[in-house]
């Protein structure tokens, strides 16, 4: 059970992005399906059926969440779902949403890739493309078009106010 544990947690995003709410890789993880499996000679764990997965402000839901720890111990997660979603709040107050048919969570280079009718959002703000592949560390998101162009769309409110916060920075400067 204590192996099992440990998997669980070693699993999950527990290394929260400098920019995302800190609070939240202190806060307990909790995970709630309508099934789980575990195969401890593969390192896998699965959990189906309506998951729902929290941890502080982030809330992930699928229809099946298999966590993986390969032999290298490179870790990661797959939610699949019509759609998979994700939510986070960001220190600054922004929340971050996520929605597609696969979720996947790369541990080792902290990428969050987004296939299948992907969209990610904050406010009113979003880009949406057939893949998007964001890296928390580096903030750094790139789409792939598939049958469709990738298409971004900014609230002009928020592109003001950060062009006013942008120039007040350099004047005081």
């Amino acid at each position: 059970m204590k192996n099992l544990n440990l998997l669980l947690a070693s699993l999950l995003l527990l290394s929260a992005p400098s920019y995302a709410l800190k609070s939240d890789s202190t806060k307990e993880i909790v995970i709630r399906a309508d099934a789980n499996t575990a195969n401890l000679d593969n390192n896998t764990t699965t959990f189906s059926g309506n998951v729902v997965v929290t941890q502080g402000s982030i809330k992930m839901t699928a229809n099946k969440l298999v966590g993986i720890r390969h032999k290298a111990g490179e870790e990661e997660m797959i939610a699949t779902g019509n759609p998979a979603t994700f939510y986070q709040m960001m220190d600054d107050g922004k929340p971050v949403e996520a929605r597609a048919n696969t979720i996947r969570y790369l541990k080792k280079t902290n990428q969050i890739i987004l296939s299948k009718n992907a969209t990610l959002s904050q406010l009113d703000s979003n880009y949406t493309a057939e893949k998007i592949t964001y890296n928390i560390t580096s903030r750094q998101i790139e789409g792939k078009k598939g049958d469709q162009q990738t298409r971004t769309v900014f609230l002009p409110a928020q592109i003001e106010q950060k062009n006013k916060s942008n120039s007040s920075d350099k004047t005081a400067q």
